[in-house]
């Protein structure tokens, strides 16, 4: 509505112009919309602020799982040097090398259908790392054996958490199983 206003009000002469504008009533409904206009956007960026800051918040709430811990990624460059390095240092609890990096691994989608027909959307978080990832992220482990056991026994080992395997409905007799019977979509190497 504001770029209609601003092209006719380009394209007019001043005798159109007062022909057109002037004039109380007229003057009147021009300002009316131009306010409307105005309160429709202050909507707006009240509205984008408003979910800019449950973003932020979320994000807050959520980083205390990434406290006291700094992941340093690189595709190019090898970091084993880099891991001997730091391994000396005091101070330095746990260090854990990954194949891909926790802020941006791998996201796929889950669907699973429901009971009633529906399909259920979630999404699924795949991170190739080492055998010390749990204890570097302060990860609880409730079932199944650790991971160095679980690298020596399975070629390509997969731990799930707790919600996956509620989503699933996988217990722990079923710790050993390929996943893909679980998942038809998940890799089908993984044990």
């Amino acid at each position: 509505l504001v770029c209609i206003s601003a092209i006719k009000l380009s394209q007019q002469t001043l005798s159109k112009y007062r022909q057109a504008y002037t004039g109380k009533k007229k003057l009147t409904i021009y300002y009316g919309c131009l306010v409307t206009i105005q309160f429709i956007f202050s909507i707006g960026l009240v509205y984008a602020t408003t979910l800019a800051q449950k973003q932020m918040d979320l994000i807050k709430s959520r980083a205390y799982h990434y406290e006291n811990t700094i992941e340093i990624g690189s595709g190019t460059l090898p970091l084993f040097p880099l891991y001997q390095e730091l391994k000396q240092m005091d101070g330095i609890e746990s260090i854990s090398l990954s194949m891909s990096s926790v802020l941006y691994c791998w996201l796929r989608e889950l669907p699973i259908r429901q009971t009633d027909g529906s399909i259920q959307h979630n999404s699924i978080a795949h991170i190739p790392t080492d055998t010390t990832f749990f204890q570097t992220m302060h990860i609880r482990q409730i079932a199944g054996v650790s991971p160095s056991q679980a690298c020596r026994e399975y070629t390509h080992p997969a731990f799930i958490n707790e919600k996956l395997a509620r989503l699933l409905n996988i217990d722990v007799s079923h710790i050993g199983h390929k996943l893909n019977e679980f998942d038809e979509f998940s890799d089908s190497l993984s044990t």
